[in-house]
């Protein structure tokens, strides 16, 4: 079904690409659960939300996550829980409830609009830019949801410019090639002069995965 899909949407850019799939599997998904006999349960069980709109595709991944739970790296994320009282605030573009788990104490902004809408106050947050499980019709994964997301972009990147600007930038499961991060940092860099720029690259530290030492922290700069 994968390759179909990926044939359906050849020619798109590489980043382009993954949406285009969701699309698609969306609108099949969404033809099948409204409609399948074998689909009665999970109708009835999300009648109000389907009968407000909710994209049933999007109610399918809200449910798989919330059941799903690590069982990977939980010595390292021991070590990240206990430092919780060293960190400002987190921004994740994951829907799961995993990081209000990590720091139960924090407060969550699922989405940009309730981002947008709320005062913040840059200390024991976390911003869900791309949506939560909590709200499946904030989660952002398809093509229009991307256009969505980039067309409010400038609001968003005003709200947290102040957070990059003021903290330390540690950069987990992500890289300088992720689409996601060059399009913010590509807004920040429109914001800010050189000089904003030579602090922001000081305080960007990126965690990644190292070939041979397991994991290695890089410091990244972009820009000119």
């Amino acid at each position: 079904a994968l390759e179909g899909y990926n044939n359906e949407v050849s020619g798109t850019g590489k980043f382009e690409r993954y949406p285009a799939i969701a699309t698609l599997m969306e609108r099949d998904f969404n033809r099948t659960a409204l409609a399948d006999p074998s689909f009665e349960e999970f109708r009835n069980s999300n009648f109000n939300k389907l009968k407000a709109g909710v994209s049933a595709f999007k109610l399918f991944i809200a449910h798989y996550l919330d059941r799903c739970e690590p069982t990977l790296l939980l010595e390292e994320l021991s070590v990240l829980r206990a430092a919780s009282n060293k960190i400002s605030g987190v921004i994740t573009t994951n829907y799961d409830c995993f990081m209000e788990e990590l720091f139960p104490g924090f407060k969550t902004y699922s989405g940009q609009s309730e981002l947008l809408l709320s005062e913040i106050y840059e200390v024991g947050e976390i911003y869900k830019i791309h949506g939560s499980i909590d709200d499946p019709s904030s989660i952002v994964i398809t093509s229009s949801d991307y256009e969505s997301f980039n067309t409010k972009k400038a609001y968003l990147v005003a709200k947290i410019l102040t957070v990059f600007v003021e903290y330390p930038i540690v950069f987990m499961g992500y890289s300088m090639n992720d689409k996601n991060i060059l399009n913010i940092l590509e807004s920040l860099a429109e914001c800010l002069g050189p000089e904003g720029l030579d602090k922001l690259r000081d305080r960007m530290i990126f965690v990644q995965h190292g070939s041979d030492v397991g994991i290695t922290y890089t410091r990244q700069s972009f820009g000119s």
